[in-house]
């Protein structure tokens, strides 16, 4: 069976020749992991990156004759996620503009939370606090940083003066720390 060629119009054909299918192959074996790396740093939601990841293995289908031409194929690749990352996030933005407005439509059929789950609320943020009490400093600094403050941790290695393997060990272990930690408290 050829692989897929990309005419004019944007629609894919049947290759004979199979490059598309081979370009696939080469993309997913040598620049795969590297692409998978760069949309988790950005989209922390691994089946969400997942999902990205193979959209950007269909425009690649869709447009490798643009991918060949790229003077670094693996610049073009990121880019390539970089703009769908944007189009993801522009789209749920629209999304919850959407729900938001309808929100305001059913204002008037709000139903304040039931006691419960306002305990349970409250509950629940006193026992982040206690956990995020008992971290050392620097790592409770890691930890808002990267988890509450949306910071990359290429970013936090340069604020803090250590090395990008050092915060990416930490951010791991102080993720573990806290779900175990609330696992048990909630």
């Amino acid at each position: 069976m050829g692989g897929l060629k990309v005419i004019e119009t944007g629609e894919a054909v049947a290759d004979p020749s199979g490059n598309t299918r081979a370009l696939l192959k080469d993309v997913m074996r040598e620049d795969g992991p590297a692409l998978r790396r760069f949309i988790l740093s950005r989209i922390r939601d691994a089946s969400e990156a997942e999902d990205v990841l193979q959209d950007l293995y269909l425009r690649l289908i869709q447009n490798s004759h643009a991918v060949r031409q790229a003077e670094s194929r693996r610049a073009y690749l990121v880019s390539m996620a970089r703009n769908l990352i944007h189009d993801r996030h522009r789209h749920a933005m629209v999304r919850d503009r959407a729900l938001a407005e309808i929100g305001v439509q059913l204002l008037g059929r709000y139903e304040p939370p039931l006691q419960e789950h306002v305990l349970q609320a409250r509950e629940g943020r006193e026992a982040v606090n206690r956990a995020m009490d008992r971290l050392r400093p620097k790592h409770r600094e890691i930890y808002v940083l990267s988890r509450m403050g949306g910071v990359r941790n290429s970013d936090i290695a340069s604020r803090l003066g250590i090395s990008l393997r050092s915060v990416e060990r930490h951010v791991s272990e102080i993720s573990v720390y806290m779900r175990e930690t609330l696992a048990t408290c909630i």
